[in-house]
């Protein structure tokens, strides 16, 4: 099994101006806040696909399943998330 990569967060600057390119402002490889940001970002996804099955149930399911995966994903780049994840596990559940 081959090593995965370090997950680094940055943070960029992106002018209004659509001439400008963004700017890197910082890089953090915290561990502990890559797992906190990648749970805010699964709980922000669960949170628009069930939005989204309000309006039409079909596109809430496929918003569902790609929440789910954004999770697994997430889960193998980041073993703490992993396992925080696993702790508190989706309430969806993929057909």
């Amino acid at each position: 099994m081959s090593e995965i990569g370090n997950v680094v967060l940055m943070l960029v600057y992106e002018p209004a101006s659509p001439e400008s390119t963004p700017v890197p402002v910082l890089r953090v490889s915290d561990v502990g806040l890559a797992a906190a940001v990648a749970q805010a970002a699964v709980l922000e996804a669960e949170a628009r696909a069930r939005e989204i099955s309000l309006l039409d149930e079909v596109l809430g399911k496929i918003e569902e399943i790609e929440a789910l995966r954004l999770r697994r994903l997430l889960g193998l780049l980041i073993p703490e998330f992993a396992s925080q994840s696993s702790r508190c596990a989706s309430t969806f559940s993929v057909m």
